[in-house]
């Protein structure tokens, strides 16, 4: 007979198909080719960009024409907002903001992917406060409603939908590729510079932000905010539903991709993109420690291709999310990667550089008037209309 104790315990069979799995990622892991041994660096990294782009299943998504359809258009201080949509794949309009500098172009651009703000989406305020501030510093920003989220919002099982698998490719390979095309739509208009494009985007947008830099070399420079970790530490929430949401969220899975590159090699693949990874160093979910591996080893695919400078780590004091601090250091990122001078600061930052040698690494700390920091972050963003209005009538924005 068992005890009470024994009958209170989670059986041991239960851990086993989770052992197993994460033995098996060691052994892959363990058996993946090192790009920065090889004989041509650069070639390697090139090489796995396919790859990558295989397992997310970018071949097998139909592809619409991208264009813009602009709605309508509204003003700012400093800045104007085209509302509109676009396609990226057939029967999937994008909901979009383009937030464009007052004078006149062609401007570097942006294309920022919301991370898991599942209502507002690109309606957040935080991440408004982030598109003016590059917007207002010349940098133009199209900001969209990714799968399930904003205007597309019909719950979770969106973000959970196994149907991609069966029919070959990735919900996170279809956010990708309404990445690719919101680059497109940047590239088409006479305001933008084709070459200076970039991608960034905070939680799952960072995560969507380091795969459309790493299968695509036309992106100039990315910014990846609070999501870079290791596979060990995604596949063990996986395996054992530990996530953040349980890990009922697809889009953070990539079938096979453990077999074929660590995250680390998915970031080096994105050489010679100018590459700024921003993470906190208060955020369990997402270990600092995971982020300085992956960057780490990043880095030193970086040195090896000869482009050691064009990727870097910024830690930023405070947890998830686009927070003040990490807006300071991914518009200041974004700025200096596409040549145009640094936005206003809303935080006196300080920092050193970390003791380790393998990545220029910052830290920031919030000074004094952190208290009263967010009110500098533009003086209308008290009336930041997060009000239900969208992009078929109104608009979030201070104005």
């Amino acid at each position: 007979m068992r005890s009470l104790g024994e009958l209170l315990q989670a059986p041991p069979r239960g851990a086993m198909l989770p052992a197993a799995v994460l033995a098996r990622a060691a052994t892959l892991a363990a058996e993946l080719p090192d790009p920065a041994a090889a004989d041509d660096p650069r070639a390697a990294l090139a090489a796995l960009r396919p790859q990558i782009a295989w397992c997310l299943g970018l071949d097998r998504i139909p592809r619409a024409a991208t264009a813009w359809q602009p709605v309508r258009e509204l003003g700012g201080d400093g800045y104007r907002i085209e509302v509109g949509a676009y396609e990226a794949v057939p029967g999937l309009p994008v909901p979009a903001h383009l937030y464009l500098p007052a004078a006149d172009g062609p401007h570097p651009a942006v294309v920022h992917a919301p991370g898991h703000w599942m209502e507002n989406a690109r309606l957040e305020p935080d991440l408004q406060r982030f598109n003016i501030r590059l917007a207002r510093a010349g940098i133009a920003v199209l900001c969209y409603d990714p799968i399930g989220q904003g205007e597309r919002r019909v719950g979770w099982h969106e973000h959970g939908q196994l149907a991609p698998l069966l029919t070959g490719f990735t919900t996170l390979g279809v956010m990708v590729a309404e990445t690719l095309a919101g680059r497109d739509v940047l590239a088409a208009r006479p305001d933008v510079d084709a070459a200076r494009l970039a991608v960034t985007g905070a939680s799952g947008g960072g995560f969507v932000s380091t795969f459309a830099a790493a299968v695509d070399d036309r992106i100039a420079a990315a910014c990846i905010c609070c999501i870079l970790n290791t596979h060990l530490s995604q596949l063990r929430d996986a395996a054992y539903g530990t996530g953040w949401d349980g890990w009922v969220d697809l889009c953070n899975q990539v079938p096979r991709l453990a077999a074929t590159a660590n995250m680390g090699r998915v970031v080096a693949a994105a050489a010679p993109c100018d590459v700024t990874v921003v993470h906190a160093i208060d955020d369990p979910p997402f270990p600092i420690a995971g982020a300085r591996a992956v960057v780490a080893e990043a880095a030193r695919s970086y040195a090896f291709a000869g482009v050691g400078d064009r990727i870097r780590l910024v830690e930023v004091s405070g947890g998830h999310g686009l927070h003040p601090a990490m807006r300071d250091a991914a518009a200041a990122a974004l700025a200096e990667a596409l040549g145009r001078p640094a936005p206003a600061q809303i935080l006196r930052a300080k920092g050193r550089i970390h003791p380790r040698g393998w990545s220029p690494v910052k830290f920031i700390a919030e000074d004094e008037a952190f208290a009263g920091a967010v009110a500098g972050d533009g003086h209308e963003q008290a009336r930041l209309a997060n009000s239900g209005a969208r992009w078929g009538g109104g608009v979030g924005h201070p104005d």
